[in-house]
């Protein structure tokens, strides 16, 4: 996997050889899983699976699609993230902790001395911090990446797999790093994962666990106010507005096949007016329109069972995740597109699991202790 991550833009030719392997991989360990640990929430991982590859057959065998030829790095892509999920998850007590520990914190490092040393990849003119693992155009897979680091580091130390004085320092420099790449969808991730876990911890409070469906309503007001007073909508969020109208029109307009199915793998990728200097054509940097553009509405199923098998598997640390992950997908090209996925994310969400259930344990040890303590108090008067 790291492998994959690190040479995906640098060595192009590794791409179909190893996404290929780890297809393979993920496939046989996922199928083993089902049947030798068959629940309901990895049941909707692997239909989230099929409605993906169901959805690549009207676009791309039966020629309903919108775009030539068949990407199938992309296709691996797709597949193996829900794939990866299932075995993984299934086993997070037998992850290996520790080595999990001395990568996290070596790739931390690495990654931040290579994005403050390395040739500047310039955004709009603008320069910023070295590439990572994006290649030399790219600072969004990079920023994807110390995300996902500062979230690991953060559990390892919620773990008690780290220090405090090692994780802190680590998770101040990344954030420093992340700030510096001007990753403003990424800084949306980090900041809904840590705004879930104070849902999380205060929701016994009245005002905190209404506050989200409360602030939803209020943005979506607030947001059809200024759409019907305001002009030059569609130049907002830096033409993204203007974008996602682009492709809705777009997916109005389709015939039924395409509407249900997708246009096909790559489908996403088109000319729009906003942001014309993309002269080959952009994605949609929203990771919804960008799955309903590929697969349709069966994609968008797939992607809704991907979620509620998550949301039943993991515990709250993992669901934090869960909502970072699905409040950054509004506004980018975020994680359900991104092969730093499949390697982060899957390995992040099983020690979420391991982190939940070791706070769960150590309470219970707390618990019962204070109550020996009581029993034996009392037996003494």
């Amino acid at each position: 996997q790291y492998a994959y991550v690190f040479t995906f833009n640098w060595v192009p030719e590794l791409r179909l050889p190893l996404s290929s392997a780890l297809a393979g991989i993920h496939v046989v360990a996922a199928g083993l899983t089902i049947l030798l640990r068959p629940a309901a929430w990895n049941k909707l991982l692997l239909l989230s699976a099929v409605l993906l590859f169901g959805a690549m057959i009207p676009p791309h065998a039966l020629g309903f699609g919108e775009v030539q030829g068949f990407d199938m790095v992309g296709a691996l892509r797709k597949l193996v993230l829900p794939l990866m999920m299932i075995w993984v998850l299934a086993y997070p007590l037998a992850i290996p902790r520790r080595l999990i520990t001395v990568v996290a914190v070596c790739a931390t490092v690495a990654g931040c001395v290579i994005a403050i040393t390395g040739d500047p990849v310039y955004v709009s003119g603008t320069p910023r911090l070295g590439s990572i693992t994006g290649g030399p155009t790219q600072m969004h897979p990079s920023a994807k990446f110390l995300a996902l680091q500062l979230v690991l580091l953060d559990l390892l130390w919620r773990g008690r797999m780290l220090s405090g004085r090692v994780a802190w320092p680590l998770i101040g420099l990344t954030f420093i790093v992340l700030d510096a790449y001007g990753g403003r969808n990424e800084m949306v991730f980090v900041l809904a994962y840590y705004a879930a876990l104070a849902y999380f911890h205060w929701r016994h409070i009245t005002i905190v666990r209404y506050a989200p469906p409360l602030l939803l309503i209020l943005g979506i007001l607030a947001a059809a106010i200024a759409f019907s007073v305001s002009t030059g909508v569609e130049a907002w969020g830096s033409g993204r507005i203007g974008v996602w109208t682009y492709r809705l029109q777009l997916i109005a307009e389709r015939d039924i096949m395409p509407f249900l199915f997708g246009g096909g793998v790559g489908a996403d990728v088109v000319w729009t007016p906003q942001w014309w200097f993309f002269e080959d054509g952009s994605t949609a940097h929203n990771d919804y329109l960008h799955i309903v553009m590929e697969s349709g509405v069966v994609g968008l199923i797939a992607l809704g069972a991907l979620v509620l098998g998550l949301w039943l598997r993991l515990y709250e640390e993992g669901r934090a995740i869960i909502i970072a992950v699905l409040a950054n997908s509004v506004f980018a090209n975020g994680f359900f597109q991104s092969p730093l996925l499949a390697m982060n994310m899957t390995l992040i969400l099983a020690y979420s699991i391991v982190v939940s259930l070791s706070r769960t344990a150590l309470t219970a040890t707390r618990n019962h202790r204070m109550e020996n303590a009581g029993a034996s108090e009392t037996a003494h008067r």
